[in-house]
């Protein structure tokens, strides 16, 4: 069975007055539509312009920065790919999508910007955006299954229960296995133990909070259910060798600090799973 899905985080458009971010890595994907030219990245040694009215995917643990040579209105959409196992699509690309839908986007990013177009209501739009996108990099032809129904059963239920700290053994009680098999079975098909891959889900559900909300360390820590923050902390430099609050800050920088238009929602969708 294939899981296609991808789970939408935000679809916003921004005033940009600066964007000077050494590290964009991060663990969500993004796609990025500018209204203006001006604003650009440095991917692979080389200083690659994002021009007005062009797609751009930028995958997952990509490592690249970015700039500015003038203030843009710029679009994106961040999501989480959903049901790739070990199969990822790494890099930066330029999408073809064609004129056609760069012309239907560019009035619903400017739309975004001036909030004549609620951000909820443009859920339909990222989430038909990121089929196109992900299409077009070659990524639908390349899914499969994991393998195991009782992993599919465990990671639909953290998923709907928002990765919470369980031990193997209840994980395995979700799946219905005894616990040395359900081991086995899901090392077999995600390539690294069950506890490994919940740490590390925890973990990009806290950069996105932390990108893409307002909320405290201590607020995203209780959130994830973290003991305390310190355990938070520790458990975040592991896996993303920073402090969260270093991360927030440098990492994709201050946004309040390079937009000068932008709305103060915390926006969070878990759509298109």
């Amino acid at each position: 069975m294939l899981r296609t899905g991808f789970q939408l985080l935000t679809c916003q458009t921004w005033h940009l007055d600066r964007w000077d971010i050494q590290q964009l890595r991060a663990p969500f994907d993004r796609i990025y539509f500018n209204l203006d030219d001006g604003a650009w990245l440095r991917f692979a040694g080389r200083k690659v312009p994002l021009l007005r009215n062009h797609f751009y995917y930028l995958a997952a643990e990509t490592e690249c920065s970015s700039g500015l040579d003038a203030r843009v209105r710029h679009g994106f959409i961040h999501f989480f790919k959903e049901g790739l196992g070990p199969k990822q699509v790494a890099g930066f690309h330029e999408l073809s999508l064609g004129e056609h839908l760069a012309r239907l986007a560019a009035p619903v990013f400017e739309s975004l910007l001036d909030h004549s177009l609620e951000d909820g209501n443009a859920a339909p739009f990222a989430a038909g955006l990121v089929g196109c996108a992900l299409a077009a990099c070659g990524i639908g032809a390349s899914l499969e299954s994991p393998g195991h129904p009782a992993v599919e059963k465990v990671i639909a239920k953290l998923d709907a229960m928002n990765y919470p700290p369980l031990d193997n053994s209840a994980l395995a009680r979700i799946g219905g296995m005894n616990v040395n098999a359900f081991i086995r079975v899901f090392t077999s098909d995600r390539g690294i133990s069950p506890q490994a891959w919940l740490r590390a889900r925890r973990i990009d559900q806290a950069c996105h909070m932390l990108a893409h909300t307002t909320l405290s360390i201590d607020e995203i820590s209780e959130r994830l259910g973290f003991a305390n923050r310190f355990h938070f902390t520790a458990t975040f430099r592991k896996v993303r060798g920073s402090a969260p609050a270093t991360w927030r800050n440098t990492t994709l920088s201050n946004p309040q600090r390079m937009r000068s238009s932008a709305p103060d929602r915390n926006i969070v969708w878990s759509q298109g799973r």
